[in-house]
C-alpha cells in the first residue's frame, strides 16, 4: 500500500482474494511469516516501504475447520504449528499438506471444548 492507503487503513500490506480483502499486515516480517507458513510467495521482491505494488501470489492454500478435537489432535504428529485468527481469537493452527501438496491451515471450530487460545496482544504482535 502507499502512504495514503496506510493512513486510511493502518496497514502497509494487504492480500486480496477475488477483489475482496483477505488479510492485512503492518510489517513486512508479519507478511513474510504468513506467506512462509502457507508455502506461498510473491511474484516480485517487496518494494521500499510506502511504494505501491500490485503482485500476484504464487501457490495456494486452503483452510479446514475441525469440530472434532481428537481428529484435530491427530494431525499434530506431522504438522507445523502456527497461530490462526478465528472468530476474533488467536487459536492453534496446524499446517499440513493435502494429497495434492496444497497447504492446509487446520484449526478447531470455536464451539469445540478445549480449543487452545493465545493472548491476543502477544499473538497480534507476530501477525501485525
Amino acid at each position: 500500500m502507499n502512504e495514503q492507503l496506510n493512513k486510511r487503513r493502518g496497514h502497509w500490506f494487504a492480500v486480496q482474494s477475488q477483489a475482496h480483502s483477505h488479510v492485512a499486515f503492518t510489517t513486512c516480517d508479519s507478511l513474510n511469516l504468513w506467506l512462509e507458513e502457507r508455502a506461498i510467495a510473491l511474484t516480485q521482491v517487496i518494494p521500499e516501504m510506502g511504494t505501491f505494488s500490485y503482485q500476484m501470489l504464487i501457490g495456494a492454500y486452503k483452510t479446514c475447520h475441525w469440530r472434532c478435537l481428537d481428529g484435530f489432535e491427530s494431525l499434530k504428529a506431522h504438522a507445523q504449528e502456527a497461530r490462526v485468527l478465528s472468530h476474533g481469537t488467536y487459536t492453534l493452527g496446524l499446517i499440513t499438506k493435502d494429497d495434492s501438496g496444497i497447504t492446509v491451515v487446520n484449526s478447531l471450530d470455536p464451539s469445540v471444548p478445549g480449543r487452545q487460545t493465545f493472548d491476543f496482544q502477544e499473538s497480534a504482535g507476530r501477525y501485525r
